[in-house]
């Protein structure tokens, strides 16, 4: 194993931490059982390159830096999904979002969002949650090469084979109440799931399953076919 940086990892993991919103010195050196001299120490060097800033509060909050690198984040799945998302957005005028695989983990790579709306679900980039999650996550774990069904104790749910045989998943208040969401899996070259995408709006005006699953699923099909063809 190649040696790795406490302090790298100490750092990480405030961010992460800083995530999941705001908090105190105090609250972090709680969170994190770190030394309050270290979080402080690493609040500094973080604060002092704008990964992080203080609010008029006092509290950490994380900072534009962060913002800045997200924006030139790019992959294959993302740059095959630009133009379908777009298309789909167009279609349903709601929140469309691209998810990638990384590990057990579902991750937001990217997402149109309808301006002007003062309810809406969003998904934003760098949001983790488990592939067994939510449509975005489902909707990959279902399509997953058997290694990662079968670690994760998943071979004869019922569910996942539901989503297969539609070949979309849909789910309801897993994330955030009052959300809901319908995604497709977007296969790799070996023709298992690496991405999904979806639909993610308020459950009390999310459009009918009947309506969004086609449109969904064409998008995610016409990704697929724009990845293969990348190589």
């Amino acid at each position: 194993m190649p040696e790795t940086s406490k302090t790298a990892g100490q750092a990480l993991r405030l961010l992460l931490a800083l995530g999941d919103g705001g908090a105190s010195v105090a609250e972090l050196t709680r969170r994190l059982g770190m030394h309050r001299t270290v979080v402080q120490r690493l609040l500094s060097t973080l604060r002092e390159h704008g990964f992080v800033h203080r609010t008029p509060g006092g509290d950490y909050e994380l900072g534009m830096t962060l913002v800045e690198l997200a924006t030139r984040v790019d992959n294959p799945v993302r740059r095959a999904a630009r133009q379908p998302m777009l298309t789909l957005f167009e279609r349903v005028s709601e929140t469309v979002a691209l998810t990638v695989r990384e590990g057990d983990d579902a991750v937001s790579a990217d997402q149109l969002v309808v301006p002007g709306r003062l309810v809406r679900a969003e998904y934003p980039p760098g949001f983790r949650h488990p592939l067994d999650r939510a449509a975005a996550g489902r909707a990959i774990l279902a399509f997953a090469d058997p290694a990662t069904v079968a670690r994760l104790g998943r071979p004869d749910d019922p569910d996942l084979a539901d989503i297969r045989r539609r070949g979309y998943a849909v789910t309801s208040n897993e994330l955030s109440e009052g959300a809901a969401g319908l995604a497709a899996p977007v296969l790799g070259a070996a023709g298992y799931a690496v991405a999904s995408v979806g639909v993610v709006a308020p459950a009390d005006r999310f459009p009918p399953e009947a309506e969004l699953a086609g449109p969904v699923v064409e998008a995610a099909g016409r990704i697929s076919e724009l990845l293969r063809a990348a190589g």
